[in-house]
C-alpha cells in the first residue's frame, strides 16, 4: 500500500487489468450523519418490542439489514478514525457511539 496524498490510500486490489483504487478520505460532517443514523436506526430496531411480539421474522429481517448497513459503514472508517468511536462501533457499544457521533453532528 502506497500514499500518495494524505487523505488518500490507493490500495490494489482486483478488477479488470488486475488493480483498483480505494480512497480513504478523512470523514466529514455527512460522514458522521450517516454513520449516526445507522448506528440510531439499529438501536431504533432493537427497542422495537412491538413488531418483535407481532412478527418475530420480520423484527429479525430488519435488525439483521440495520446491522450489515452499520457493518458496511464501519468498515468504510478511514483508518485514521477516532479510536474511540472505533472502539465503540468493534465492540457494539452502540449508545456510546452514538452518544459520541451526536457530540459531533450538532
Amino acid at each position: 500500500m502506497m500514499n500518495f496524498r494524505p487523505g488518500i490510500e490507493f490500495a490494489a486490489g482486483s478488477c479488470a487489468g488486475g488493480n483498483s483504487l480505494r480512497y480513504a478520505w478523512p470523514m466529514t460532517l455527512v460522514d458522521f450523519s450517516r454513520l449516526r443514523d445507522a448506528v440510531r436506526h439499529r438501536l431504533e430496531v432493537v427497542a422495537d418490542r412491538e413488531l418483535y411480539a407481532r412478527d418475530p421474522q420480520a423484527h429479525l429481517a430488519r435488525l439483521v439489514a440495520a446491522s450489515e448497513d452499520l457493518d458496511r459503514l464501519t468498515g468504510e472508517l478511514p483508518r485514521d478514525a477516532d479510536p474511540m468511536l472505533r472502539h465503540y462501533l468493534e465492540r457494539q457499544s452502540y449508545v456510546k457511539a452514538l452518544d459520541w457521533l451526536e457530540a459531533r453532528t450538532r
